[in-house]
């Protein structure tokens, strides 16, 4: 009887497991952008972040709309300046925008940083962890 048993619980147990590999990787995979992304986001462009992985974005034209709505960190450069982000995801988000002229909003959980900006940006906050920016010029806004 043991035997037997063993025998037709093998298979479904094997079967399980394939489908709680399937329904994770449905939740956290492809689809949701899993993995890290390191691209560059062309000037007048939209370009997400979302998903469980890291993710890099560079706009060296400027002009980029970027958002990051996932559970990893993102990071997004804006040598171009004139870029907008929004961060609404649980992991960190910074902004790194020499260009200038750019506005980070942050509603997520995570902590937010706008850097390398040095007039005309704006950083607004409504999350949960810390949000910081280097500028110190006036035209520089935070709320």
């Amino acid at each position: 009887m043991a035997a037997a048993l063993s025998r037709t619980m093998g298979p479904m147990r094997n079967t399980m497991l394939m489908v709680a590999g399937l329904v994770l990787g449905a939740l956290l995979g492809a689809p949701a952008g899993c993995g890290a992304v390191d691209a560059d986001c062309g000037a007048g462009k939209q370009c997400a972040c979302s998903g469980a992985g890291s993710c890099e974005y560079d706009c060296p034209g400027g002009d980029c709309d970027m958002s990051c709505d996932g559970l990893g960190a993102c990071e997004f450069t804006c040598a171009g300046g004139g870029c907008d982000v929004v961060c609404s995801g649980q992991g960190s988000c910074e902004l790194a925008c020499p260009g200038n002229n750019c506005n980070l909003t942050c509603s997520g959980a995570g902590s937010c940083e706008l850097t390398e900006c040095t007039k005309d940006c704006e950083l607004a906050c409504a999350t949960v962890g810390s949000c910081t920016s280097t500028c110190t010029d006036p035209s520089c806004i935070k709320n």
